[in-house]
């Protein structure tokens, strides 16, 4: 799921409807709107979007959830997830999955 938007196409005034896909060669022609969503993802996968995660407690380590409240804070970037955690995830496969994730995305 990457770049994902739950609108097909978009009227424009000066150009009529514009429905061709976004390939990532400029911005997206289309208004924000608020939704509701549930992903689902390997219980070792990281999801990042707009909006507000309801459930950091259920879907990060007790290590990562201090990091990310370390971060709320502070003035420099802090690693969430850390270069190491995400090696060390990527080497085996995952059958569990995290609890789906439902609040408006804006």
């Amino acid at each position: 799921m990457a770049q994902w938007f739950p609108r097909v196409c978009v009227y424009s005034d000066f150009q009529g409807w514009q429905n061709h896909q976004f390939t990532g060669r400029g911005e997206f022609a289309l208004t924000f709107g608020n939704y509701e969503v549930q992903i689902t993802v390997p219980a070792d996968h990281v999801v990042g979007a707009t909006g507000e995660c309801q459930n950091y407690p259920q879907v990060l380590t007790p290590a990562q959830l201090g990091r990310y409240n370390q971060a709320r804070n502070a003035k420099e970037p802090v690693e969430i997830v850390t270069l190491a955690e995400a090696t060390a995830a990527e080497k085996t496969r995952v059958l569990k999955r995290k609890p789906g994730l439902s609040k408006p995305i804006m």
